[in-house]
């Protein structure tokens, strides 16, 4: 075995070949460091990585990133380091009320130009969303989706998975 195994308290418990783990709160991100822990709020191993994402290890990949009170104006869903990867896509559901809309957002940039592609496609309406736009950009060297919103109170969930190089 090669790396470390750091237990800072007495809710660690190697038995055979089974991992006890207590059920805590999500730790707070360490620079690089990546923590494992069984979540006490839904009950389920997450991996928390040093840059704070926080990801459900029974989810089947991705992150979960939503902002459920988008308002008149434009709001950052997601945001992330430009040089992570090249790419990344996002399945979504906008909803308010009785409107939904389901769909998936690609993405591709150049971290050094800044140059960046996005197209979206998604299902028809139900009742309308046509009050909420999304799109990709970049800023300040950080990949950013975006919600412009006509109208306030729209939820955006997300889950977001990134394509290596």
């Amino acid at each position: 075995m090669t790396g470390f195994l750091k237990v800072d308290s007495g809710d660690f418990k190697r038995e055979a070949s089974v991992l006890d783990l207590s059920e805590s709160a999500a730790p707070s991100s360490t620079l690089g460091v990546g923590k494992f822990y069984a979540s006490s709020v839904d009950n389920k191993p997450r991996f928390v990585a040093s840059t704070g994402a926080d990801y459900d290890l029974t989810a089947g990949g991705g992150v979960r990133v939503d902002n459920v009170d988008v308002d008149t104006g434009i709001e950052v869903v997601d945001s992330f380091a430009d040089t992570v990867c090249t790419g990344a896509y996002w399945h979504y559901v906008i909803s308010k009320g009785t409107n939904y809309r389901s769909g998936l957002i690609n993405a591709c940039w150049n971290p050094t130009t800044n140059e960046i592609q996005f197209r979206e496609i998604h299902t028809d309406d139900i009742g309308d969303t046509a009050d909420v736009l999304l799109s990709v950009d970049i800023s300040s060297d950080f990949v950013r989706l975006r919600a412009e919103a006509a109208s306030d109170d729209w939820s955006v969930r997300t889950k977001r998975f990134f394509i290596d190089d």
